[in-house]
């Protein structure tokens, strides 16, 4: 039985502009709130394409839950103001969520400078081990999929302006595929797609078409991916927390693919 239900009218995920003669395809950035036992959480700026993995893949990387079996039920309200999230999640979770959230509350109503360290310990945390040793790749096996990824974006075909994370096995060959204009959000929506689909995260790796920042490498650990591929350059924060995590992280050089971790 699925855990989705869906209500009202969603927004597109592309529409068109013009100006004088140009026209061209534009993707839609609309709010998607996450609401969680009638707490609210975050608002998140998302483009509205595959938002039951998105739900799914943004709850998991803020850890909110550990598991799908940790909802109960998800519905999603579209209008064209945007999406609304409504969980229900275990009362387990329920309770480490409303920590976390009178801790957030707390930093909230704090002044500036306080809110700011206390912010700032966050991205400090120290990162879980992905694996004792390494995760090395084939090198032509990244390069197959860099060259394979724009035929799998479709709506980075229709406008040129969205990032794409894949899900790439050790040969090359690439299974699925999540598009939104922060890169964000793409990779949540691919996490998203790979925890509904039960698919065993230690084997192949993620390949992304942007830079690899920070919360890239952070969300990728907390799902148990031992390595990324990034098309454009890493962070030197996002390499520390790879290295710290035993991350293997790979980066396009030029014409190839060099490890960076």
């Amino acid at each position: 039985m699925t855990i989705f239900r869906r209500f009202g009218n969603f927004p597109k995920a592309a529409g068109d502009v013009r100006a004088g003669d140009a026209h061209w395809r534009v993707p839609e950035e609309v709010p998607c709130a996450f609401v969680y036992n009638g707490r609210n959480y975050a608002v998140m700026l998302a483009t509205p394409l595959c938002l039951e993995d998105f739900a799914i893949g943004f709850s998991l990387t803020e850890r909110v839950v550990d598991q799908l079996t940790d909802i109960h039920s998800v519905e999603i309200h579209g209008s064209p103001m945007g999406v609304e999230f409504h969980f229900k999640i275990t009362d387990e979770k329920l309770a480490r969520f409303d920590i976390r959230q009178r801790r957030r509350n707390i930093v909230g109503r704090a002044g500036c400078g306080v809110c700011g360290l206390e912010n700032a310990e966050h991205f400090f945390e120290p990162l879980p081990q992905v694996a004792r040793k390494k995760h090395t790749l084939d090198l032509d096996a990244i390069w197959r999929g860099c060259e394979a990824l724009p035929g799998y974006q479709k709506l980075h075909s229709e406008t040129r302006s969205v990032h794409g994370a894949a899900w790439v096995d050790a040969t090359g060959d690439i299974h699925t595929v999540r598009e939104d204009v922060g890169r964000h959000n793409a990779l949540d929506k691919l996490l998203g797609a790979l925890g509904r689909e039960d698919v065993n995260t230690a084997n192949g790796f993620i390949l992304i078409s942007s830079r690899c920042s920070y919360e890239i490498v952070e969300k990728a650990v907390r799902c148990g991916v031992k390595a990324v591929a990034s098309i454009s350059a890493p962070t030197a924060f996002a390499v520390r927390k790879a290295e710290e995590a035993n991350l293997s992280l790979y980066v396009k050089a030029e014409s190839a693919f060099v490890a960076v971790t």
